[in-house]
């Protein structure tokens, strides 16, 4: 009789624990052992570089550039880097925004003809929701002669503006 009960009661704590296994906590914190390395560009990358352009949607339009996309001439090929500038992102009606200098792989001493800005417009009223994405038309590098891209070069001015 005693070992039938002693049975049954392992039985039944071994059918709870089963059931409801204990929450086992620990107070142990593990310490990284080395920080992570900063993301590597690579050794051509274009960096400090910004975009200047107009905000010339329809009255009470907010841009805000979220990408640019850029042509190699040399190697006659696309590439996209995400982009940002000052304040909030956006860039008010009839404003000349500047981005606040981005890196551009493999682009150091490269000729970058051609341009496209990805972006998104609301208007001006309180809780108004950002567009879906939008690619500009082309934009030629006129101004900057087609030159080679170096580190903090300036691309753009009043000749880029973003219309519907």
């Amino acid at each position: 009789m005693k070992r039938i009960t002693i049975a049954i009661a392992a039985t039944l704590i071994l059918g709870a624990l089963t059931i409801a296994p204990p929450k086992l906590r620990s107070t142990v914190q593990a310490k990284p052992v080395a920080n992570p390395a900063a993301p590597q560009i690579g050794p051509d990358h274009c960096g400090g570089v910004t975009f200047t352009f107009v905000n010339k949607l329809p009255d009470r339009e907010i841009l805000k550039v979220v990408k640019i996309e850029y042509h190699r001439a040399i190697k006659n090929n696309w590439s996209t880097e995400l982009i940002s500038f000052g304040g909030n992102g956006e860039c008010k009606n009839g404003g000349k925004c500047t981005t606040t200098g981005d890196s551009l792989k493999d682009a150091k001493g490269v000729r970058l003809d051609t341009f496209k800005l990805h972006y998104q417009w609301r208007n001006d009223q309180n809780g108004a929701n950002w567009s879906d994405t939008i690619i500009s038309s082309i934009a030629f590098n006129e101004a900057s002669g087609y030159q080679e891209c170096q580190p903090n070069k300036n691309y753009g001015g009043d000749s880029w503006a973003v219309t519907k």
